[in-house]
């Protein structure tokens, strides 16, 4: 059982496709039952398998700072859930599956596994019946409170995890929790039984999920397995009928620097990241179209803006990367980079050097001058990004992680509608996007640096203006 946290994945990669004609998109079979579960029927006869997703719209965008953690615990329950003589997780052991997973996301908690087609019946019948299920008992809840704790724990000692909560207090900083998955240890302590089966009637619900079922089967027959299966699950109302209050765009008051020792970092080299708020599904769904293209074009390597960074900038070791990540409520940008340290000019001048090339220069640039980004480098872009998406989705596992993440964090509308909202992103567009959420917006700026080079530089990072973060005071919830 994994907690999704965010990390930033490389659109570099796709500069190196070769070009091929894209694939239309599949359009999907979506029938609703009367009880208001969503089920979403992908055919892909490519091989005898069947990917059986149900996703709930839930995670840690639904907590709040005292649930913080709760629906972690959940997660484990409903594995706990006793079908039979067993477990739902003793369950999935039965039926012949590739791969199973159990996710608690930053926007989702979602049940998948992987099996042989035949087999897709009795998969239908092990979620519909652990959802289905009688209340938690005391048993049930202590031992997913103990499995949460344990791996919530963790965190701490995970150097990735204290840097991603480090970013997170600091870009969210009105709700960090509806960034933490994990969340805080004191809160899945203090979770009860009956607070947990009323988070479950709450948010377990057929109207907050999405059945997603690709593979080697017939839409027909999926539909018909899927209603005798989920039919008897009591309807109940939306949790979601009041709308979220957003994340602000401002996270911060001021730009804001900090550091962090990382032993995963070689000596004689720093990384630094900057990071904005970005334009959020939920409440600007072109800006995000924007982004994506923006953050694929500025990533290309040899083109202008790599050029100007690395003539900004010496001693770069590697790609300037150039990330969009999108959320329904969340969603970042970042520019980061591998410097040298040369042992005269401080880690901290090196990351102000590279935040005075991307925002000072740069993003001035792409702003005012409307050949930055010629036709060309965006037709091949557009181009790159449609061909990607499609070989992804010709994929079992490439179309459900898709599907799960637009229909929990957007809409089947982005779906359909993706290679559409892509191609009508312009020059313009572009120029607006970097005005309004890099010029006229707050970045936190974050070095990540080995400890021995952490512990020279001590009094030089101080002085910089660099707020120290560690293992005792990233994580939002130590400060509480």
């Amino acid at each position: 059982m994994r907690l999704k946290t965010l990390g930033f994945i490389s659109c570099l990669a796709l500069a190196y496709l070769q070009p091929c004609l894209a694939q239309a998109t599949p359009v999907p079979r979506i029938e609703k039952l009367a009880n208001g579960l969503e089920i979403v029927v992908v055919e892909n006869h490519a091989a005898p398998f069947v990917r059986v997703d149900l996703a709930f719209k839930a995670g840690a965008i639904a907590q709040t700072e005292s649930t913080a953690g709760d629906f972690h615990v959940l997660e484990h329950a409903l594995l706990a859930q006793k079908q039979g003589d067993g477990s739902t997780e003793d369950g999935l052991g039965k039926l012949g599956a590739v791969d199973w997973d159990a996710e608690t996301g930053a926007e989702y908690l979602d049940f998948n596994l992987k099996l042989p087609s035949s087999n897709l019946v009795q998969a239908l019948q092990l979620w519909a019946n652990m959802v289905k299920g009688s209340p938690f008992d005391q048993q049930t809840v202590e031992e997913a409170k103990a499995r949460a704790s344990q791996e919530a724990a963790t965190q701490t000692g995970d150097p990735q995890a204290v840097y991603e909560a480090a970013m997170t207090k600091r870009v969210f900083s009105r709700f960090p929790w509806r960034r933490d998955p994990a969340g805080a240890p004191a809160n899945i302590s203090a979770l009860t039984v009956e607070s947990l089966n009323s988070l479950r009637s709450t948010w377990i619900v057929p109207s907050n999920a999405f059945l997603i079922v690709v593979g080697d089967v017939q839409a027909d027959d999926v539909i018909a397995a899927a209603g005798t299966a989920f039919a008897d699950w009591r309807a109940a109302p939306t949790p979601w009928a009041s709308p979220l209050v957003p994340q602000p765009k401002l996270g911060v008051m001021r730009p804001t620097w900090f550091s962090i020792a990382d032993p995963r970092v070689p000596e004689g080299l720093v990384m630094v990241e900057i990071r904005y708020r970005g334009p959020d599904l939920e409440s600007d769904p072109k800006g995000a179209f924007v982004a994506d293209l923006w953050a694929e074009l500025a990533s290309t390597l040899g083109a202008r803006f790599d050029k100007s960074v690395n003539a900004a900038v010496p001693g770069i070791h590697g790609p300037v990367l150039v990330q969009f990540l999108s959320q329904r409520d969340g969603s970042v940008i970042s520019v980061s980079a591998a410097l040298d340290l040369d042992g005269k000019t401080p880690a901290y001048r090196r990351a102000e050097m590279l935040k005075e090339a991307f925002r000072g220069t740069e993003v001035m640039e792409m702003k005012i001058d409307p050949s930055y980004f010629s036709a060309e480098e965006i037709s091949a872009a557009k181009a790159r990004m449609i061909t990607a998406r499609s070989a992804s989705l010709d994929s079992i596992d490439g179309m459900d992680a898709q599907l799960r993440f637009d229909l929990c964090s957007a809409s089947m509308e982005r779906f359909t509608g993706w290679e559409a909202g892509i191609q009508a992103v312009d020059r313009e567009a572009m120029a607006n996007l970097v005005n309004d959420w890099v010029l006229h917006n707050l970045e936190v700026v974050a070095i990540r640096i080995n400890p021995a080079e952490a512990e020279r530089e001590a009094r030089a990072l101080e002085a910089g203006g660099f707020e120290k973060a560690d293992a005792q005071n990233s994580f939002w919830w130590q400060s509480r």
